[in-house]
């Protein structure tokens, strides 16, 4: 694969590598944490006033869509969140322009994604997916408080025991979690075709590739 990239680059314009890269399947690992918190966080991050965090709804759709780059699998992987109730996404908006500069998602009943890892969420859990920061919103402090916010709205909604995902590769990722008292839980392999809106446990994927999990 890396020996084809220079020649893809010669080859091919960058929108046709660009569609072609989207629809093929990586494979890697990922970890999965678990963090036990009976109180929320009392002293949160500091951040710009201008900011200001709520729970996503329907009616920002565009406003998640342009967040999200207006990326091409956005009807398959992040809208049917908006109308699944096991989903909850929380948001920074800035007041001034009211574009969205961080979201983040909260998985609070068992979804068959969840399943496939081979965890059955109890009543008290809940798991953490996908905090993205919008790339000119970026160092200021924005990713911190996010996390403390899911944190406590974990917390306050009956859930004291929070799993998070990490790929095994992103040693920063890593490093938060960890010094932020979450343990290491277990460790899966993963597929991902993004153009697809595919991001599945590698088995479960190969034993059903056609079943649709959000």
């Amino acid at each position: 694969m890396k020996t084809l990239k220079p020649i893809a680059r010669i080859l091919l314009p960058e929108n046709v590598r660009r569609f072609i890269g989207i629809y093929i399947p990586r494979i890697s690992k990922n970890n999965t944490y678990i963090l036990k918190k009976e109180y929320p966080i009392v002293e949160l991050n500091n951040i710009n006033e201008k900011f200001y965090i709520r729970k996503l709804e329907l009616k920002d759709k565009e406003a998640i869509w342009v967040a999200y780059g207006k990326k091409e699998n956005f009807d398959i992987q992040i809208l049917p969140r908006l109308k699944n109730d096991a989903w909850v996404g929380l948001a920074v908006f800035n007041q001034d322009n009211n574009e969205i500069a961080y979201i983040s998602w909260i998985i609070i009943k068992n979804t068959p994604f969840i399943k496939e890892f081979g965890i059955n969420l109890k009543s008290n859990q809940f798991f953490l997916r996908h905090g993205f920061c919008v790339p000119k919103y970026r160092h200021q402090g924005l990713h911190t408080r996010m996390e403390q916010e899911r944190i406590n709205y974990c917390v306050k909604h009956g859930a004291n025991e929070i799993f998070i995902q990490i790929g095994s590769k992103n040693k920063k990722g890593i490093e938060s979690v960890t010094n932020n008292s979450y343990s290491f839980y277990q460790q899966n392999y993963i597929i991902l075709i993004t153009g697809l809106g595919i991001y599945r446990e590698l088995l479960s994927f190969l034993k059903n590739p056609f079943k649709r999990i959000i």
